[in-house]
């Protein structure tokens, strides 16, 4: 409160004194302002009974209780005891009640609403007469302290004859702004009564203020007010603002007040609205009738709330007291007092779900003991952007509204425990919006303990999707629980069972002495960098290895290696870029399924020796057909060196497909001759047919020489002669489809490892949305002034901004948090060990304590898991306590960059980035444009007249077709043939039956030769009229058929005959 209110309300102090029997029967509302009345609390007063008791009985004394029922209760009891004539008690828990006890507890509520009203009438008054600045007075302090003492001091349900309403209606009107013109006019009178130098006039559309005053003020018999307040009653219709008047009223009310010694005119309105035509003039008269031979023209006028800077008159100092506001609001405040802090973050919770708000501390602890908090509306602030602005800012944009908020809670702790709170309900700038909401902390916990519990994300989520669409549940924050928020629980309540420690290293080394102790410990081998080798491994001090292969996964080796296996490596899934090396077989199911991993800093033959040799120690010598790896050599040969047996090598075709695609960007320049190249490629690779492999590729070999030598240089060295190792046909019978799908765990693994998501392009996966966020075509722009009591926190523009964080850090249970406080007491790094180990020694007997009351056992088998972790974690930190020292407390200065923490080393050699062109692979059209003379071998006999039992014999033999075998007539072959190399079918005909389809195909090339091209091919072709020669239409170029057509030759001959 400034220091003008609290003068101005001097006579009243809120919660100041207590409510007696003779008060509470003829209050005021300055008296139910200044008592201090309980805070209702429901659950105080359960299991409540009638009673009858035949003597009379002890009844509580409701001015001594320290909360009071609701008001909903209390009409409840009221009725139950007139129903029933006999029972004239109710009987609680805190006490017996009878029915003069209960009209006590109900005026006490209506007092406690009467609190609430006076409080937005203190707030309105302190607001009124602030702007514009250059009025001190505005209306003097007695006047307005006269009209509170109306209000305040007379009882609360008294009448008032001036205006005929009560002192709460006239007190609601005044701050709702909906008084009548003739209250306004009685409260205009009543104003300049009190005092001399402000004159206080309310104009109706006429100058209805009597006469008698101007002639007072002329004739020298009144002081000369040197200020005008005029309360104006003004509408808007097409035309614009107008006065209102007994025929036409306005619907709004605005304030002009005219400074005569400063010569100036400030109008305000807040609603924004353009200066009132014909007001300019009214005021006029009012100046000339007290300042005589003054003009209006010497004043200038200033508008308030103008968001369009409007003046009328030139004014050096327009920008005085500007505000751009479009609606006016009060502040709601309330005064609780809580038992402890539970009970504060459950009301605190419960007012956040109501208003749609997060409230958020902006700084620690205020008061000599850090006994009060501030909580602010998270909305509340200025956004600033952290990066370099090339993202795009999400759809919804920023929670910030670019100013402050003015609902705020303030909590503070008295010396019995209890919490008083002051909270300001009313928000100012911006709507309730659930997306830009946080999810409530006791959400956060609900869903931490099904995490912690081994609860899926997926079914989480599915759970918090179904909630909502249930009949009663009101649509919350809670509903738009999205993957990144679990994601940030999981991280801010240390859920991971993988992740023992902030330093990798440490974190594998807890994990694998926690595995140790497992009756089925799937580590058949561990090596850390910065140690040495064991005896008998070639592994360097900087060198990482894990073998890792469980139980179950050496079943399934027994079961399906004999088969074949895959060996696949997964780069980039870590920041250390260490390969995953993993064993793969084929299941029943014909998938891919892993048997054994392998993270390393190297996949060389060493590294690889030794993971072969930790699988065969634990489960054999495994015997598959075929072995499948990458290009490397090194797993083909470190197999056959320990697992020894001779497999079938194969490639892996993405590796096969990958190293194509990398010479052909750095040996084709040409990108489309490049993509020509690799469609052939794919077409030779996926060919499951033997003999069409052998065709494609002897065509693929004539090609390569006019389209790149270098590439086919490269293909004839590293490729011709191994193509059992990566072409699909000699792949038959091996247990491998043809789609390859031991080679799809590749992909797979690399997102699992890598926790990538997938992008969703189904139909099916757009329905599981349950909700659609649209944009508003126009939003209507609206702002709020909103009247303050507190000065210590006054709603400006030049605020100080507000950063939103979360300091408080939240754990499912107070056992986790003292074994997290344990775990990362490096980052608390006290100087005094003896005290960090009595502090321990104090939470481990508290803990003890709190496992002797514990009686569920969900909770103790939670707790004993983590203490195992951390055990441990501990005694690894233990065994290696040289390598990780705790820091001391330094001064780091702020703008430092944070240094990398000690883990793993990188000891891969960097590699330069190439040129990323894109190739597709050959369609079916593809494959007949750039293979059209291997079309098909049998479709092409058969053009000769070859019967089909006759074909396959041959083809399963390797036999030979006789000239006898042709049928050849006027239809075999046809001129089709022509298109095809003949040469693919000349390894199935004997020497006569080859003669004999040269000859035949010679005759065709006569016969359909273009004379034009010199080339044979069957196409559409056209006659010369005179010279009787054949040409293509492609190569005369004409499109339809003509009557007569002459070639060049001809046409040349008949125009020099012509001419």
């Amino acid at each position: 409160m400034s220091k003008s209110t609290a003068t101005e309300v001097s006579f009243i102090s809120h919660n100041s004194r207590k409510f007696t029997p003779h008060i509470i029967n003829n209050f005021s509302r300055g008296d139910a302002f200044e008592c201090a009345i309980p805070p209702t609390a429901a659950k105080d007063w359960n299991s409540a009974t009638l009673a009858c008791y035949s003597e009379s009985q002890q009844v509580l004394d409701p001015f001594i209780v320290k909360s009071i029922p609701s008001e909903n209760q209390l009409h409840s009891w009221k009725r139950d005891i007139n129903n029933n004539g006999r029972m004239k008690y109710i009987q609680t828990y805190s006490g017996t009640l009878d029915i003069n006890c209960i009209n006590v507890l109900l005026k006490l509520h209506t007092a406690k609403n009467i609190q609430a009203a006076v409080q937005q009438e203190v707030n309105w008054f302190s607001k009124s007469y602030n702007k514009p600045q250059t009025v001190s007075q505005h209306p003097p302090y007695s006047s307005i302290a006269d009209f509170q003492k109306m209000l305040y001091l007379n009882r609360y349900d008294a009448i008032c004859n001036e205006n005929g309403m009560t002192p709460m209606e006239l007190a609601m009107g005044c701050v709702n702004r909906w008084l009548s013109s003739d209250h306004i006019t009685w409260m205009m009178k009543t104003l300049t009564e009190s005092q001399n130098d402000t004159y206080c006039i309310f104009l109706n559309g006429a100058l209805n203020t009597d006469p008698k005053t101007y002639r007072r003020f002329r004739n020298g018999n009144a002081n000369l007010p040197s200020k005008f307040i005029f309360a104006l009653n003004v509408g808007r219709d097409e035309r614009g603002t107008f006065l209102g008047a007994d025929d036409k009223r306005g619907c709004h009310w605005t304030l002009c007040h005219v400074d005569i010694v400063a010569k100036k005119i400030v109008y305000g309105d807040s609603l924004a609205w353009p200066f009132p035509s014909g007001l300019l003039c009214r005021v006029e008269k009012y100046i000339k009738a007290v300042c005589k031979d003054d003009e209006i023209s010497n004043y200038s006028i200033v508008m308030l709330h103008d968001s369009q800077n409007q003046n009328l008159m030139s004014d050096p100092n327009k920008d005085e007291c500007k505000t751009s506001n479009q609606a006016t609001a009060m502040a709601t405040s309330e005064k609780l007092i809580l038992e402890n802090m539970n009970e504060f973050q459950e009301w605190k919770g419960s007012v956040e779900e109501k208003e749609v708000c997060t409230f958020t501390k902006k700084t620690g602890n205020k008061g000599q003991e850090g006994n009060i908090q501030y909580f602010q509306c998270n909305r509340g602030g200025i956004y600033k952007p952290g990066g370099t602005g090339k993202r795009r800012t999400k759809s919804q944009g920023t929670c910030k509204i670019q100013h402050n908020c003015t609902s705020t809670i303030k909590a503070e702790t008295t010396t019995n425990g209890n919490i008083e709170v002051n909270v300001c309900y009313t928000h100012y700038g911006h709507e309730p919006e659930l997306q830009h909401t946080w999810l409530p902390k006791s959400k956060r916990q609900q869903i931490a303990a099904l995490l912690q519990q081994g609860v899926s994300r997926d079914k989480i989520l599915s759970d918090i999707r179904d909630s909502a669409m249930q009949e009663g549940n009101e649509f919350a924050r809670y509903h738009l629980t999205a993957r990144k928020d679990i994601a940030n629980i999981m991280q801010s309540f240390g859920i991971s069972d993988v992740q023992k420690h902030p330093d990798d290293q440490e974190s594998v080394r807890a994990w694998v002495e926690e595995w140790s102790k497992s009756e089925n410990n799937p580590v058949l081998f561990h090596k850390y960098q910065g140690e040495p080798a064991p005896d008998g491994y070639d592994l360097t001090e900087d060198d990482f290895m894990i073998i890792i292969q469980s139980p179950f996964q050496k079943d399934m080796a027994h079961k399906f290696a004999s088969n074949g296996i895959c060996i696949d490596a997964t780069h980039g899934t870590t920041g250390d870029d260490f390969p995953l090396t993993s064993l793969v077989v084929v299941d029943e199911y014909g998938e891919g399924f892993p048997i054994a991993w392998c993270l390393s800093n190297h996949e060389d033959f060493t590294h690889m020796c030794v993971f072969f040799e930790m699988v065969k120690r634990n489960c054999g010598v495994l015997t598959p057909r075929w072995l499948m790896s990458d290009l490397a050599s090194q797993f083909y040969n470190a197999w056959l060196g320990v697992m020894g047996g001779k497999p079938l090598r194969l490639l892996c075709t993405w590796h096969v497909d990958k190293a194509w695609q990398t010479e052909l960007r750095a040996k084709v320049k040409d990108t489309v001759v490049a993509a020509e190249i690799y469609k052939m490629l794919r077409t030779v690779l996926q060919q499951t047919d033997v003999t069409l492999f052998q065709d494609y590729l002897a065509q693929l070999l004539e090609c390569l020489p006019s389209l790149s030598l270098e590439f086919c240089q490269y293909f004839q060295n590293e490729w011709l002669g191994r193509e059992e190792w990566w072409a699909y046909c000699y792949r038959a019978g091996l247990g491998i489809n043809t789609n390859m799908m031991v080679e799809a765990f590749h992909p797979s693994n690399a997102s699992m490892v890598s926790k990538q998501q997938h992008t969703c392009t189904d139909a099916t996966c757009q329905l599981k949305c349950t909700e659609s966020y649209h944009m508003q075509a126009h939003t209507p722009i609206t702002a709020f002034l909103v009247f303050r009591q507190e000065t210590d926190k006054k709603l400006t523009e030049t605020d100080a901004e507000m950063e939103v964080t979360d300091s408080s850090q939240d754990f499912v249970t107070s056992e986790l948090h003292l074994l997290s406080s344990h775990i990362h007491t490096q980052n608390k790094a006290p100087n005094d060990l003896a005290s960090l180990k009595q502090e321990i020694r104090g939470k481990l007997l508290t803990l003890g304590e709190q496992i002797d009351l514990c009686t569920n056992k969900e909770a103790l088998q939670q707790l004993a898991k983590q203490i195992n972790a951390a055990q441990n974690l501990f005694s690894s930190l233990q065994k290696h306590v040289g390598h990780h020292k705790m820091q001391p407390i330094t001064n780091t200065p702020a703008n430092k960059n944070i240094e990398k923490q000690k883990g793993f080393r990188s000891t891969k050699k960097k590699t330069r980035t190439t040129n990323r062109t894109r190739f597709t692979k050959p369609s079916t059209e593809d494959i007949c444009s750039l293979f059209p003379q291997t079309n098909n071998v049998k479709e092409l006999l058969k053009s000769f007249g070859v019967s089909n039992k006759v074909i396959k014999t041959v083809m399963e033999t390797n036999g030979l077709i006789s000239d006898n075998d042709l049928h050849l007539d006027k239809d075999h072959p046809s001129a089709e043939a022509l298109n095809y190399n003949m040469m693919s079918i000349k390894r199935y005909l004997s020497p006569d039956a080859w003669d004999k389809v040269n000859n035949l195909l010679q005759d065709l090339q006569d016969e359909w030769k273009c004379c034009t091209c010199d080339k044979a091919k069957f196409e559409d072709m056209i006659m010369c009229d005179s010279c009787l020669t054949w040409h293509h239409w492609k190569c005369v170029k004409i499109e339809n058929e003509n009557d007569e057509w002459y070639c060049q030759i001809c046409e040349n001959l008949n125009q020099d005959m012509s001419s």
